[in-house]
């Protein structure tokens, strides 16, 4: 697409947009599933992973410490040929998300494009309508979309997307409102771990009880937790993360439960359904939405559940650490209703170190001390 001002030969001596190392790994191109399917018949040794509703190539770190594009041919450059990624195909052009707008930005590592005048690559994405065609396709694929990033200068800006509100149709507003008010659900869904403190609500006047009582936790002050729990610490992630984004997963990561209900995580006969159960949940629920926030919430939660993202795996960390403190706070009420044992809580904190490791340590030597004390028995 950029053959204008971009030659193959550039490309082919260079080959630094198909090598990534821990902190760009972000930047990896977005398969959508027609070119996935493409992609993995004519080189049945790729492998993938989701991310969202898109995919992209499972790499390994080599012993360079550097990620390696699968499709990356040392002699002759990208084995793909024109069926490349979206993403490849405007490199070093990148489309990214900032304050609500989508922008074009450039990547400054690139070394023949950042050589040249910024009028030269503005006027690039003018011709024919090239910068046109890359928000019509991250319309359609809303998952190709990154967050910004300091250090990519900004060259196009997207004019207003969000449709005016118009007294003769309201569908729009009247689809979001309906999504809010079904997630309203959430407070009535409630979950096995208590609050930190016994609770004393509103009684009717002949009410009997006149204490305050241990209160199960419910999804929507759990969803609230963890989206606090994100932006507070963030900087422990064992990656650098997309806060707003990961927050937004934590917010929404629950909502399937209005439908299927909250499955107990050591539950082995609940969690043999779950999938199916919540899979179903996600379609009505997010599906109330208009047609792009649908896609981009189902994204990310499936985002969420895959666990293979960053922001993903740190997320997980938030939901295993909310519980685990409250449990601590309440001597492990929870864990002895249910006769939760040591070994299995253990078991369920592993992933954490995935996303953080020294959250993970230090979430590990809390529950050793509640072993020692005989809150969670061995």
């Amino acid at each position: 697409m950029l053959k204008n001002i971009l030659s193959g030969s550039d490309c082919a001596s260079c080959k630094i947009c198909c090598i990534f190392d821990k902190y760009d790994l972000w930047e990896t191109p977005v398969l959508d599933d027609e070119l996935k399917a493409k992609t993995a018949e004519r080189f049945p040794d790729a492998s993938f992973v989701r991310k969202g509703d898109g995919w992209i190539f499972r790499m390994s770190e080599a012993e360079d410490g550097l990620y390696y594009c699968p499709m990356l041919d040392s002699k002759t450059g990208c084995r793909l040929g024109d069926e490349k990624p979206f993403d490849c195909r405007i490199w070093p052009y990148r489309i990214m998300s900032l304050g609500g707008s989508r922008v074009i930005s450039i990547a400054s590592i690139c070394p023949t494009m950042y050589k040249k005048p910024l009028e030269e690559l503005c006027a690039e994405l003018e011709r024919d309508g090239l910068g046109e065609k890359i928000f019509a396709f991250a319309d359609a694929h809303p998952y190709i979309v990154k967050p910004y990033e300091d250090g990519y200068p900004i060259l196009k800006v997207e004019k207003s997307r969000v449709p005016k509100a118009k007294n003769a149709d309201m569908q729009r507003l009247e689809s979001q409102l309906a999504f809010l008010m079904e997630a309203d659900k959430l407070k009535n869904i409630y979950r096995q771990t208590y609050t930190r403190t016994d609770d004393l609500p509103p009684m009717p006047e002949n009410s009997n009880i006149t204490k305050p009582y241990p209160r199960r936790e419910n999804d929507a002050e759990h969803s609230f937790s963890l989206a606090l729990f994100t932006t507070v610490l963030a900087e422990y992630s064992n990656e650098p993360i997309d806060v707003p984004k990961t927050m937004k997963m934590v917010l929404v990561h629950d909502i399937v439960e209005i439908d299927a209900g909250d499955t107990y995580c050591y539950d082995a006969a609940g969690n043999s359904t779950k999938a199916e159960r919540e899979n179903a949940a996600a379609k009505r629920l997010f599906g109330l939405l208009p047609a792009e926030q649908a896609e981009e919430y189902i994204g990310l939660w499936r985002e969420f559940e895959e666990r293979e993202t960053p922001e993903a795996r740190f997320a997980h960390v938030m939901d295993r650490i909310q519980p685990l403190l409250l449990n601590l706070s309440r001597d492990g009420l929870s864990w002895q209703e249910h006769g939760i044992h040591f070994g299995q809580v253990e078991k369920r904190m592993s992933v954490m170190a995935d996303g953080s490791e020294s959250l993970h340590s230090y979430m590990l030597k809390l529950l050793c001390a509640a072993r020692d004390k005989g809150i969670l028995p061995e």
